[in-house]
């Protein structure tokens, strides 16, 4: 579709975590004279035990069209570079033509913007929503914890690896609260309204004045 926008986040691993990509498309959905973003996670990318050119070729064979994407945003500690100067993950993963780009790692940021994008749209449907073809990110989902003393953050020991891709990718991506707009717009037609009514009520008393004054010349 023509109307979608390609993005895509990612959390670096090797052994035993996983390297995890995360495949989705916003959609701009019209609604009421406006329009709100829909965000279809489509599919994921997982390995284990594969270096950046591994992966590259992988992901350019899974998603041909990984060129196209606006957005494509890694786990920021791959960006950093080795102490013997060699290239960082993601400058190698640029060398393989997969241009990624650190991502936001505020942590309670990054979950509250996940829980935007699992609200409710006035449509009746989540704001995103993952396909079938993301097995692991469906099955680790309900299993993440919250941390015990960082009430704000879930338990890094868990299995997050592909709820951390989702996250860096959500952090960036514009959430509009369509159900807040709605209401905005009611809002001011109800004012438009009420100016409406006041105004045709002033011509109406001016009309009886002038007949009044009329009557009285008379």
């Amino acid at each position: 579709m023509s109307d979608l926008t390609l993005v895509g986040g990612a959390d670096w691993g090797y052994s035993p975590r996983p390297f995890v990509l995360i495949l989705g498309a916003l959609q701009k959905v019209p609604w009421v004279g406006s329009y709100f973003n829909r965000l279809w996670i489509y599919d994921e990318i997982r390995y284990t035990k594969k270096t950046p050119q591994e992966l590259s070729k992988i992901i350019k064979e899974r998603e041909p069209n990984i060129d196209k994407f606006a957005m494509l945003k890694l786990d920021p500690s791959a960006s950093t570079k080795a102490k013997d100067g060699s290239l960082s993950i993601q400058d190698q993963f640029t060398q393989e033509g997969i241009m990624f780009t650190p991502a936001n790692n505020d942590r309670p940021n990054g979950w509250m913007a996940v829980r935007k994008w699992l609200s409710i749209a006035p449509d009746g449907m989540p704001y995103m929503l993952i396909t079938e073809r993301c097995n692991f990110l469906i099955k680790n989902f309900p299993m993440v914890v919250y941390d015990d003393i960082k009430k704000d953050d879930l338990d890094t020991n868990g299995l997050d690896d592909e709820l951390d891709a989702l996250r860096y990718l959500c952090v960036h991506l514009k959430w509009i609260d369509a159900n807040v707009q709605e209401a905005k717009r009611g809002h001011e037609t109800g004012i438009q309204l009420l100016h409406n009514q006041l105004l045709a009520d002033k011509e109406a008393f001016e009309d009886d004045r002038e007949e009044d004054n009329y009557k009285e010349v008379v």
